[in-house]
């Protein structure tokens, strides 16, 4: 099983992190042939839509 863990927090290291750093830990030790990778979204340049329907025939 993969699951990719988000974490949306821009505060590396405290509660949010070490919550999703801890269901890391509780998944491989319930499921050892798990993979689960932590994608911390704050680490990526992310722009909100602005409606300029470019992007609505991809």
């Amino acid at each position: 099983m993969n699951l990719p863990a988000f974490v949306e927090s821009p505060r590396t290291g405290k509660a949010t992190d070490t919550l999703v750093d801890n269901a890391i830990t509780g998944l491989k030790s319930k499921t050892p042939d798990g993979n689960a990778k932590k994608i911390n979204l704050i680490e990526y340049d992310s722009q909100y839509c602005k409606n300029c329907l470019l992007g609505r025939d991809y």
